[in-house]
């Protein structure tokens, strides 16, 4: 009888484990779930990235290939100067650019022009050959106490801004200069940083048609002189140049189909108001919901 009684109150000491297999089914699912939804959600994440990451290397591609395309110009035209050893008329230079067919072909490009290098003293020589080649009178301007200097004499496409400009010097800007030193010491292509373009950087007010851009300067090796320690010394008689509106190149080069769809800020060197170069007009109509730096 003890032992029957012995059983029978082990038997009722037991834990009956059935009754928790709905939790215990319930928890391992939902933690499943967690888990599933965590991974989904993370390679969601990653997808996006890549596909904005690919959609971003594509933009910047589309404006390298751009500025390729007026690289070569700015060569082409170096390679008609060289030949005719630097000595290009008005009307040789308005033909040469008259073929190009701008418009059509290199959109974006503000102008096109040559800056011959003189030494200070030289001047008036300068503002005889604008005379015989526009037939207006120009002095070379502003006023420079500098060893060397850069009026611009040949420019396209010939206008009444552009036509203001003429025998202004360049390197009397400092951003211009920097670069202008460094496309004198070198045959390399050298840009100018961020420049109010009006259609050209130069002293006084600036237009309605102000906007940002840069130029690009390459060095004629027609008639260099020998490169020597003697910093008044001109390794070369002048500087070609390519001027570009920024938004210009920017929207020529996004054009293409199939458009983008992204919202693009361009900066010169640090994030701020004063480097900003470019800015789409209106964000795009379907981002990616990602931001980069």
């Amino acid at each position: 009888m003890k032992k029957g009684r012995g059983e029978g109150n082990s038997c009722g000491s037991r834990i009956d484990l059935k009754k928790f297999f709905p939790l215990i089914a319930f928890a391992t699912v939902a933690l499943a779930s967690l888990v599933l939804a965590g991974f989904a959600y993370f390679a969601s994440r990653e997808a996006t990235r890549f596909k904005f990451e690919a959609l971003a290397d594509d933009a910047i591609g589309r404006v390298e290939s751009r500025l390729d395309l007026y690289t070569s110009l700015l060569r082409a035209t170096e390679a008609f100067f060289d030949a005719r050893s630097g000595d290009v008329s008005r009307t040789e230079f308005e033909s040469f650019y008259e073929a190009l067919d701008v418009d059509g072909n290199f959109s974006g490009l503000l102008s096109l022009g040559y800056l011959k290098l003189i030494r200070s003293g030289q001047e008036a020589a300068t503002e005889q050959e604008i005379k015989n080649d526009y037939g207006v009178d120009s002095r070379v301007f502003p006023d420079s106490k500098e060893a060397w200097r850069a009026p611009l004499t040949l420019v396209e496409p010939r206008d009444k801004q552009t036509m203001a400009y003429l025998g202004f010097d360049l390197a009397s800007d400092p951003v211009m200069r920097e670069a202008l030193e460094k496309a004198v010491s070198d045959s390399a292509l050298h840009a100018t940083g961020r420049r109010m373009l009006d259609p050209l950087p130069g002293p006084g007010q600036q237009g309605s048609s102000s906007a940002p851009g840069f130029l690009v300067f390459a060095r004629l090796n027609a008639g260099a002189d020998p490169v020597n320690s003697d910093p008044a010394s001109l390794p070369t008689k002048g500087v070609l140049f390519a001027g570009f509106r920024a938004s210009d190149l920017f929207e020529t080069a996004l054009a293409k189909t199939p458009l983008l769809p992204l919202s693009i800020e361009a900066y010169d060197d640090a994030v701020s108001p004063d480097n900003l170069l470019f800015r789409s007009v209106a964000p795009a109509a379907q981002g990616l919901g990602l931001q980069t730096s």
